[in-house]
């Protein structure tokens, strides 16, 4: 399934890649970040384990569904 608000990057343009083994298989429908710091201060609130808390519970927020429905998830950092 395709939408028009997609970029073009999440199309292929080049032929002889094949089938996408997970197409039509995976969604991502939120997205959630945290507020970037150049060092930690030492306050536990805002720790990496913290801040990641945070992101995902903007992602979830984000995405409009509860914590149960989610099957796994992708960090980038």
């Amino acid at each position: 399934m395709t939408t028009e608000n997609a970029p073009a990057s999440m199309y292929r343009a080049t032929e002889g890649l094949g089938v996408w083994e997970h197409k039509g298989k995976v969604a991502a429908v939120g997205i959630g970040h945290s507020p970037t710091v150049r060092r930690w201060d030492g306050k536990p609130e805002n720790s990496v384990g913290a801040n990641s808390i945070l992101a995902l519970r903007k992602a979830i927020e984000d995405a409009g569904v509860d914590p149960a429905d989610i099957d796994g998830l992708v960090l980038i950092r």
